[in-house]
């Protein structure tokens, strides 16, 4: 059995049994403030008989159905035997829509209950400069290395024998809890693995002044852009520091206070506005969110710093077991140009994951994440000539060293969302001859996610039409060359941004914090009907039901 779907003009075959959701009756267009709760999003909420979003206007784009049917025929039919057959296949598309388990769609996970969701919302992201205060002198202080068992680490890194800690994908995240402390402090800096954005300099600063003088962007570099890694600071919930990792080694070395970096004051007006509690006698969480994707050099962390009675406590973990998503994709993932507008190029201070749309729904289910996107890499191409294909940095630990390879085990991943793609179509002039080369590719990477996660839930989430059609070539070969049964636990959810409004693109094109709350919206029903996951964090707020939330909402 095979399945097929179309946009716009071009039908596709799949090669096999596929699920397909989109984004379905309200066109996602139009939107004047942040998505309403529940909009949809795909052939579940028409089960329901209604559409749950209330601002938007009726789709006219691309129309995505499920379907399990034979292979097109190339036989020309009467109008009654083709109205006949269209009557059968529409009995079969809604059978296999709400027959659930039953009617074999989604292999050993019936449908759950289409829920009603709360707003997603986003966390507080603004840059913040916090107020800085010195550190104790070393017979005062309580230095803790991030091997520790008491610091909770999320993420992709890299810890050594030291208990040094180096990361340089997007979204690593450190939890400690502490008390009795004046203030935190930390010993961070850049790792220098890849300090260039590309390691061929002599191609890339000309080619970037060039990209964004030919579109047109008004806030370019006047010379090669220096990159560098940013980590955002939360306490208790509330977004209270921004750390820029801008300050040279050489600089550090010459003066080694420079690495000693204020995370958070305990000064009274932040504790009236922010904490509203005694710095002395209360168990706070802080949380170092690294916002930067790779080739911004990486990040060393060598310890955190406190006062000498400070206590530290075991940090709880604010996932709950059995939750993990992993992200795939490129620099959209990694929230670049977020934070920009049209007018703005890429640049690192425009970069934030903590808006990105994976961040968003692992906060919203309380699932943990990991990012493993990298801008200008593509499955086959990419934008500059020293880089590789994306599977060659797939099964790192760090981008930036080849070895050692990731442990996968450490973090098998439930949900993966792959989003490859846009980087591989963007720069070639015949996307025809790239097709099989990238189809061969995208197939190697499925096989590779299957084998490493072979009970995750794969889903597609591509939203260009070229992309699509490679998507869809890569799973037809990844079908046809498994040796066993086909893989059944392999979705296609086609983000749709087709009508949206200005606010929702930073600068390139790229999604602005509104847009990756719409594509959580656009996803969040999907991954819990796949999953059961009920929405345990929908507000950012702290809730009876779980532990802790350290992003608290806008």
């Amino acid at each position: 059995m095979y399945g097929s779907f179309s946009t716009d003009n071009e039908t596709y075959d799949t090669g096999d049994e596929m699920i397909l959701a989109q984004d379905d009756g309200d066109g996602r267009g139009n939107i004047k403030s942040p998505p309403t709760p529940g909009i949809v999003l795909n052939h579940y909420a028409r089960s329901q008989g209604r559409a749950t979003g209330s601002n938007h206007n009726g789709r006219s784009n691309r129309d995505i159905t499920s379907s399990r049917h034979s292979r097109p025929s190339a036989m020309s039919l009467s109008n009654i035997t083709l109205c006949a057959a269209l009557a059968i296949l529409l009995l079969i598309i809604a059978s296999l829509m709400f027959g659930g388990e039953e009617a074999g769609l989604i292999g050993h996970h019936g449908p759950h209950p289409m829920p009603t969701f709360p707003n997603i919302v986003l966390p507080q992201f603004k840059d913040i400069d916090g107020a800085t205060v010195s550190p104790p002198p070393q017979e005062k202080r309580h230095f803790v290395r991030l091997s520790d068992p008491r610091i909770g680490i999320h993420g992709r890194h890299l810890l050594s024998s030291t208990g040094q800690l180096r990361a340089d994908w997007s979204a690593t995240r450190i939890v400690v809890e502490f008390s009795n402390t004046r203030a935190v402090w930390a010993d961070i800096r850049s790792a220098n693995m890849s300090k260039a954005y590309s390691q061929n300099e002599s191609y890339w600063c000309p080619h970037y002044k060039h990209l964004y003088q030919t579109m047109h962007a008004e806030n370019g570099p006047s010379e090669c852009p220096y990159w560098f890694d940013v980590w955002d600071v939360y306490v208790d919930g509330a977004h209270v520091s921004t750390l820029k990792l801008n300050t040279l080694n050489s600089q550090i070395e010459a003066d080694p206070s420079l690495a000693i970096r204020t995370l958070f004051v305990f000064d009274k007006a932040h504790m009236d506005v922010a904490l509203n509690a005694t710095w002395d006698n209360t168990t706070h969480t802080l949380v170092l969110f690294k916002r930067t994707g790779p080739k911004k050099g990486g990040t060393l962390l060598s310890g955190l710093i406190f006062d000498k009675d400070a206590v530290v406590h075991q940090a709880r973990n604010p996932y709950l077991k059995g939750r993990r998503i992993e992200i795939l994709g490129a620099s959209e993932e990694n929230g670049e140009c977020a934070l920009g507008t049209k007018k703005d190029f890429y640049a690192t201070m425009l970069e934030s994951s903590v808006v990105g749309y994976g961040t968003l729904l692992g906060e919203y289910f309380q699932a943990d994440y990991n990012y493993v996107a990298m801008g200008s890499e593509g499955i086959v191409l990419a934008a500059k000539p020293d880089s590789a294909p994306y599977l060659k940095y797939y099964t790192r630990t760090l981008y930036s060293w080849p070895n050692p390879a990731w442990n996968f085990s450490s973090f098998e991943a439930d949900a993966v969302l792959v989003a490859n793609g846009i980087t591989d179509w963007g720069n070639v002039k015949d996307p025809s001859s790239l097709l099989p080369r990238f189809a061969q590719n995208f197939a190697q990477l499925l096989q590779s996610i299957r084998d490493h996660y072979p009970k995750a839930w794969i889903m597609l989430v591509p939203w260009k039409e070229q992309q699509i059609k490679g998507m869809t070539a890569g799973l037809a070969e990844y079908q046809q060359t498994r040796s066993g049964a086909k893989d059944m636990k392999i979705i296609m959810q086609v983000l749709n941004q087709s009508k949206w409004p200005a606010n929702y693109r930073g600068c390139e094109n790229h999604p602005s914090p509104l847009g990756h709350l719409d594509y959580a919206t656009q996803l969040a029903p999907t991954l819990q009907n796949l999953l059961g996951w009920n929405t345990i964090i929908a507000t950012g707020e702290k809730s009876s039901t779980t532990s802790f939330s350290y992003m608290r909402s806008t």
